[in-house]
């Protein structure tokens, strides 16, 4: 079992005795944070880290303590490891780069931290780990010290991400329909599960879905025996080999003449 954490990227702060304001989120920041990430991996010839819902809450709480003790710290968050076990995230490595900066809030402040992180060889050597495969990121910004917070958490984990699919089109001649479509399993840097199966369900109008396919590796449908003047739909969803299942594609329908 391996565990990696970077070190600190700035010494850390007594925690002060006045009272300390609450953090503020900065979701749309934090995204923007992590196409800096992934276009500096795509530089140097990686893919892209993936979005971790679960590891995303946990880096945005430990921003936010960061920020509302006013302390730079991995540890004054917790234990990572105990929060991927509650959030029920399964890893086989972790590692975690934080930091401040009291660069303007906003664009100015993830520049700089992202510039800080790239000048420490050992925050910059987990950005580009050829084994970590999902990140969560937090920050949290400090109003009494204008200071903003933020913590990457990434993990090493089997593929948690969907699988994808799309329907390719749909023709109608006769008293027959016939659909076809694909699907694909998101590339990750490491522990891509491939693409398994699709699940097909079909209805007449604005009915009932009826499951016509489950578990199939299919990527094709006719409907024969339809009646003119009426209209019928398909949608398909795709399943990976470790299990995780798409959404639904957008009902394809046609109509017979």
């Amino acid at each position: 079992m391996k565990v990696l954490a970077g070190l600190l990227a700035l010494i850390a702060l007594a925690v002060p005795t006045h009272t300390v304001q609450a953090a503020t989120s900065t979701t749309n920041l934090e995204h923007d944070l992590l196409g800096l990430i992934n276009n500096a991996r795509a530089e140097h010839g990686l893919k892209s880290l993936r979005v971790g819902n679960r590891i995303w809450t946990i880096a945005g709480y430990r921003a936010g303590r960061m920020a509302s003790t006013n302390v730079l710290s991995h540890t004054v968050a917790g234990s990572i490891s105990s929060q991927l076990k509650a959030k029920a995230v399964p890893w086989y490595g972790y590692g975690e780069d934080i930091g401040y900066t009291r660069a303007p809030r906003g664009q100015s402040a993830i520049k700089e931290l992202f510039r800080m992180w790239k000048a420490s060889p050992s925050h910059w050597k987990l950005i580009l780990s050829p084994s970590y495969n999902y990140i969560g990121v937090g920050l949290a910004y400090r109003a009494s010290s204008r200071k903003t917070f933020g913590s990457l958490i990434f993990t090493e984990s089997r593929d948690l991400t969907a699988a994808g699919s799309a329907i390719d089109g749909a023709s109608a001649g006769g008293d027959a329909a016939t659909w076809s479509w694909h699907g694909w399993d998101p590339v990750l840097q490491t522990h891509t599960s491939g693409l398994k199966s699709f699940d097909v369900q079909t209805r007449v109008g604005s009915g009932p879905w009826r499951t016509v396919g489950r578990n199939t590796t299919a990527t094709s449908r006719t409907w024969s025996g339809l009646s003119q003047g009426h209209t019928y739909g398909l949608r398909v969803r795709a399943r990976d080999r470790a299990g995780n299942i798409g959404r639904w594609t957008a009902e394809q329908r046609v109509r017979v003449p």
